[in-house]
C-alpha cells in the first residue's frame, strides 16, 4: 500500500494533509475457451473440434498467441483436400463476457492473439 502526504497552504497560512491511496490493480482474469472449431468453406457440414489443441498450445497465458494452422486439426486436412479452404472460429471467456474470433481462413503464416485485461476506470 502506498500513501503520498500531500501539504496544500492556503491564503491564512492553515496547513491541511491529505491522505491519499491508490486503487489496487485489478488482476487481469484468465482466458477460459468455450469452442475453437475448424471448417470446410465448401462444406460447411465438415467441422473439427480444436478446443484441445487450442487449450494445449495457450495453456494458462494471457495474452495467448497461437498459429491457426494445421496443428489445430492434428497435422490433417479435415476434408482431404489441401487446396479447398478451411476457417477458424474461437470463442473464449474472460470473467463474465464472452468474445469471438474469426472465422479466419486457416495458415501456417497465420497467427491469433486472445486476450483478456481488467476493464479500463
Amino acid at each position: 500500500m502506498i500513501r503520498r502526504l500531500l501539504f496544500l497552504a492556503g491564503p491564512a497560512a492553515a496547513i491541511v494533509a491529505a491522505w491519499t491511496t491508490p486503487l489496487a490493480a485489478e488482476p487481469a482474469p484468465g482466458i477460459d475457451v468455450v469452442e475453437c472449431q475448424v471448417y470446410a468453406v465448401e462444406k460447411p457440414t465438415t467441422t473439427q473440434d480444436c478446443s484441445g489443441n487450442l487449450k494445449k498450445a495457450c495453456g494458462s497465458a494471457n495474452p495467448c498467441e497461437v498459429v491457426i494452422g494445421l496443428q489445430l486439426t492434428d497435422g490433417r486436412q479435415i476434408d482431404g483436400d489441401a487446396r479447398a479452404w478451411k476457417k477458424v472460429r474461437i470463442r473464449y471467456r474472460c470473467g463474465e463476457s464472452t468474445r469471438t474470433v474469426g472465422p479466419y481462413v486457416q495458415s501456417e503464416h497465420a497467427t491469433i492473439r486472445l486476450v483478456c485485461q481488467p476493464r479500463p476506470l
